[in-house]
């Protein structure tokens, strides 16, 4: 159990409400079950084409990889820096060549956790009636941006221009319902330990490690 209090008064008051508030709470060091057994995304249920009818008129294809478990990586965060390329939006990047080819409109790229076992990649762009026609052609700039990704190999350039856009979006985030950040929080803190939760207000934005061999 992890708990998170936000409010206008200062650390001590706050404090001692939460010993005396919570403080009975029994600890009964209940174990996670390994929820990576059996593995969710065997061999033969990857490689898959799925195709679906939407209910809304816009046309998406998602790309995703499943990946080794890497949420507890909170310093170097491997995932935020491909999706930083991958979701790059200027000159020589994934969107602008689909851009140029009439293929896509828009383009986001991310990475997700599941089931305290493995983690997620994803692509997912939002196609033109052409690039809905030739989706193929999509995925193959999708891959071949991968490969030239990969033969370049983990850049610190490219590490310190993501971190920079990450300290000024810190530093003039919006303020934010303080309930919802509160239950963020909480969350957060499930993945930290006391090596790390001194991190947990800005590991959102900022990666404090840049190491090649995670990122390779």
């Amino acid at each position: 159990m992890k708990l998170t209090v936000s409010g206008r008064h200062d650390i001590e008051q706050l404090e001692d409400w939460v010993v005396d508030k919570f403080s009975a709470v029994e600890n009964k060091s209940v174990e996670v079950p390994d929820l990576g057994s059996p593995v969710p995304y065997p061999p033969e249920n990857l490689g898959k084409l799925v195709k679906f009818v939407p209910v809304k008129d816009k046309d998406i294809i998602t790309l995703l990889w499943i990946l080794p478990y890497v949420q507890k990586d909170i310093k170097a965060q491997p995932l935020g820096y491909y999706a930083f390329l991958f979701g790059h939006e200027g000159e020589n990047s994934l969107l602008s060549y689909l851009k140029s080819e009439g293929l896509a409109n828009e383009l986001s790229a991310g990475g997700d956790h599941e089931l305290w076992s493995f983690s997620n990649f994803y692509v997912d762009i939002s196609l033109t009636k052409k690039g809905l026609e030739n989706y193929e052609q999509v995925v193959e700039a999708v891959f071949q941006y991968a490969k030239t990704i990969r033969d370049a190999q983990p850049q610190e350039y490219i590490y310190k221009e993501n971190n920079d856009l990450g300290k000024m979006q810190f530093e003039f985030q919006d303020k934010v319902n303080a309930l919802n950040y509160a239950v963020s929080l909480s969350s957060k803190m499930q993945i930290l330990d006391d090596s790390n939760v001194g991190q947990i207000l800005r590991s959102q934005y900022i990666i404090d490690e840049f190491d090649h061999g995670k990122l390779s």
